[in-house]
């Protein structure tokens, strides 16, 4: 009898075993396992299927130099990158800097990123000037007046605040900033490099004497408020930032700065 029980205790052990191994490869091919083309799950793969039909609104800004710009750019290869790889469908809505965003899930522009939000670039703001000079600290620009996005007043005062002998004039945008430092009303202008990049680089009497580091604008993806889908393009961005986006932006810059 006391065999007889031994042999049920082994029994059901075993099978408890095998019970547990089944059910942890199955969660593992389930849930964790990822494609390594897509990073998809296969419940991943599952929930695009049953939602194949639909189209996913996305707001996509369509004048930021590099990044998207009239239909092309680092983010509209993210975009076909993730269509090609995973079967997710979006309809591209196209909108202007400056503008609100026209859906919840939408490329955008903001100061402080929110939690959740994919972060693509960090566009830092500097001081341009007319001369050829480079300051290599806040203390050490002389006085002088500079030319300012009336939006980026605030945080301007606020990052150089520093430098007693900086005062500020207001602009409405680019082109009037230029042509204040042009006319001398103002000894340089501050713009965020990349945002005004096109701008920057058609006028050659630009010098960059002073990168503001603390004072940027992030190029983000915000997400919406469903869960699953955020998970897949949140994963999906881990690896195509890590294979491509470096590549992208590179292509991208020399073809609208080199050719």
């Amino acid at each position: 009898m006391v065999c007889m029980n031994k042999k049920k205790i082994i029994i059901g052990g075993i099978i408890a075993f095998i019970a547990i191994l089944i059910l942890s490869l199955t969660g593992y091919f389930l849930f964790i396992k990822q494609d390594k083309n897509s990073t998809l799950t296969l419940m991943d793969k599952r929930w695009i299927e049953d939602n194949k039909n639909t189209v996913i609104d996305l707001g996509i800004l369509n004048d930021i130099p590099v990044f998207s710009y009239s239909g092309s750019g680092v983010l509209f290869d993210f975009v076909q990158d993730v269509e090609e790889n995973t079967g997710l469908e979006f309809n591209k809505l196209p909108y202007a800097y400056g503008k609100e965003a026209p859906t919840e899930y939408s490329f955008e522009f903001v100061s402080s990123p929110n939690e959740g939000d994919i972060v693509f670039y960090q566009d830092h703001y500097a001081i341009f000037v007319n001369q050829n000079v480079k300051y290599g600290a806040l203390d050490k620009i002389p006085a002088m007046t500079l030319g300012v996005l009336s939006n980026d007043m605030a945080d301007v005062n606020y990052y150089l605040q520093a430098n007693r002998g900086l005062q500020y004039k207001s602009y409405k945008n680019a082109k009037e900033l230029i042509t204040a430092l042009q006319n001398g009303d103002v000894s340089g202008i501050v713009l965020p490099q990349i945002l005004y990049f096109e701008e920057l680089a058609t006028h050659d009497f630009l010098y960059n004497a002073y990168n503001i580091t603390e004072m940027g604008q992030s190029l983000v993806l915000h997400l919406g408020t469903n869960s699953k889908l955020n998970s897949i393009i949140t994963k999906y961005f881990k690896k195509w930032n890590k294979d491509f986006l470096e590549h992208s932006y590179i292509t991208h810059f020399s073809e609208m700065y080199f050719f």
